[in-house]
């Protein structure tokens, strides 16, 4: 859930990308790794189409999803192997995540 406002200011992407994107004991391959993939795979929208500029319209969010190509073998489309570290590092982002969240609302 994404608020309108902070502060009687519009929230905007780059508030929301400032958010995800805190340092928050990430080393600097991560913090860089999600800096990259926030750049512009990150959006923001509101159901009514009631955010602001910066935000998604519905209309665009359903263009960019039947734009996409078709997966061709969803059953190997989650197929990874995490080693414990990194499943350790992945838990500790989302408790960050989970937290300032839990904060800002």
């Amino acid at each position: 859930r994404c608020p309108l406002t902070i502060d009687n200011e519009e929230y905007t992407l780059e508030d929301a990308r400032k958010l995800i994107t805190l340092e928050a004991g990430l080393s600097h391959d991560h913090l860089s790794t999600l800096q990259n993939l926030t750049r512009s795979n990150l959006f923001i929208f509101h159901p009514l189409d009631e955010g602001g500029d910066s935000w998604k319209k519905r209309d665009d969010i359903l263009a960019q999803i039947q734009s996409l190509s078709t997966v061709r073998n969803p059953e190997d489309m989650f197929r990874s192997v995490i080693t414990a570290d990194s499943e350790q590092t992945l838990r500790n982002i989302v408790n960050c995540f989970q937290k300032q969240m839990q904060q800002s609302v």
